[in-house]
């Protein structure tokens, strides 16, 4: 019997990094603004979120730049993919490598949906960077109003607060549902993971669909996440088409595919590979038990 490919989704780790490392930098760069304001008044604030507001939007540059090119080379690649491994196991498929306005608009709407979900991450920075930059202005007012002025000393113990909140729970990127607080690294890499895979999966299921395939299986790589792991080598439909086999819906809901999933969906044809053995067949009424 053939070798079933069921390998996770890679992602470009050398351009992920490259973008991490672009992060860290524009994120010492804000909080540098933050803890070196000079005075505490109104007009310093505007001034210095306004140079925060600068580095936010160049670092937007680059990232909307990566998540155009990131997520059109996975979806690609998973659409090749699907013609590669449908060959492999013997089914009469002419090669594609071209991409209809369809495939387009769905590279468009997954890089629209990725460069929105880390504009909102941006907001979140400025959000935390205008909050303690407003509790700093607020203590300088309060210290005026009772001494008359503001002392070194003052200044001191002003920036120290800075210091020991930016500390004690930095910049907040985005807080989840659930109430998590992500910090603008691991949401990034969240991001990036969750939305390649996502990317590369979406081009495996169109371009199998637009072939008229509507089965595949789902990678296995010992993972050990519990909602994940029920998952891996089983058979799914992408449609409910074929009956017999959850839905990738039907997977999705129960957990597969979750935020920092890596878990690829394969092309997969029955009829040619009569030999292959699931694990054990989840049946569909169960899955609502």
């Amino acid at each position: 019997m053939r070798k079933i490919h069921t390998q996770p989704v890679r992602l470009n780790d050398k351009e992920t990094a490259e973008l991490i490392s672009t992060y860290k930098k524009a994120y010492k760069q804000v909080v540098k603004e933050i803890v070196t304001v000079k005075d505490f008044r109104i007009r310093t604030r505007r001034q210095t979120l306004s140079n925060i507001r600068e580095i936010l939007v160049d670092l937007k540059v680059d990232i909307d730049s990566f998540i155009e090119n990131e997520i059109e080379t996975l979806y690609k690649g998973g659409a090749l993919d699907a013609i590669r491994e449908l060959k492999y196991q013997g089914a009469d498929v002419a090669q594609k490598s071209t991409f209809n306005r369809i495939h387009q608009g769905a590279i468009n709407s997954l890089v629209t949906e990725t460069q929105e979900a880390f504009g909102l991450s941006m907001q979140g920075v400025m959000k935390d960077a205008r909050f303690i930059l407003g509790k700093s202005v607020r203590d300088a007012i309060t210290a005026r109003l009772l001494e008359g002025k503001i002392t070194g000393k003052v200044r001191r113990e002003i920036r120290n607060n800075i210091v020991a909140d930016l500390k004690e729970t930095g910049l907040t990127a985005l807080v989840d549902k659930g109430g998590r607080k992500w910090s603008l690294e691991a949401y990034t890499n969240m991001l990036i993971s969750t939305k390649g895979t996502e990317a590369r999966n979406r081009g495996t299921a169109n371009r199998l669909a637009e072939l008229g395939y509507d089965t595949v299986l789902v990678s296995t790589h010992h993972c050990d996440c519990d909602e994940c792991r029920v998952w891996e080598g089983r058979v799914l439909s992408l449609t409910g088409e074929t009956k017999g086999y959850p839905t990738v819906a039907d997977a999705t809901s129960a957990g597969l595919f979750h935020p920092n999933c890596k878990h690829a969906i394969n092309a997969f044809v029955p009829e040619l590979n009569e030999n292959y053995r699931e694990p054990t067949k989840i049946k569909v009424e169960n899955l609502d038990d």
